[in-house]
C-alpha cells in the first residue's frame, strides 16, 4: 500500500505516478481515498487512464464498454474514490481511449459544477 501522491483531480500527475510504479514492478489492483494498492511483478512500461465516472454507474463498467475497451487493448482496473475510472493498457501502440478534446472535456463537467 502506497500513499498517493497527488490528488485524483491531477489526473496528469496520476497517471504518470501509476505508470513509474508499473516501471517498478507494482501494478495497481486498488484504489482507496489516499491509498493505492499494488500488486508486484515483472517490471514493464505500461499506460494507465483514469476516466470519469459518470454519475450514474457504480458498479464498474458495463459489459459492452469492457468488451469495447478491451478491444482496443484496455483494461479495466479499479474505481477511484466513486470519482475515476482506471483503465490500464500493456500494449503502447493501443489508440487512447479519448482523442475527441470535447468529448473529453464533456466528462469533466460534473468537476466543474
Amino acid at each position: 500500500m502506497k500513499l498517493r501522491p497527488a490528488a485524483l483531480s491531477d489526473v496528469p500527475a496520476c497517471q504518470a505516478w501509476l505508470e513509474d510504479q508499473a516501471a517498478r514492478g507494482k501494478f495497481l489492483y486498488d484504489f482507496h481515498r489516499f491509498f493505492a494498492r499494488f500488486t508486484p511483478g515483472e517490471p514493464k512500461a505500461v499506460r494507465y487512464r483514469l476516466e470519469p465516472l459518470p454519475w450514474y454507474e457504480e458498479d464498474g463498467p458495463p459489459p459492452e464498454q469492457r468488451e469495447l475497451y478491451g478491444e482496443s487493448g484496455w483494461d479495466y482496473v479499479t474505481d477511484a474514490d466513486g470519482e475515476f475510472r482506471v483503465w490500464r493498457c500493456d500494449d503502447p501502440d493501443a489508440p487512447e481511449l479519448d482523442t475527441d478534446p470535447v468529448v473529453q472535456s464533456g466528462a469533466y463537467d460534473r468537476f466543474r459544477r
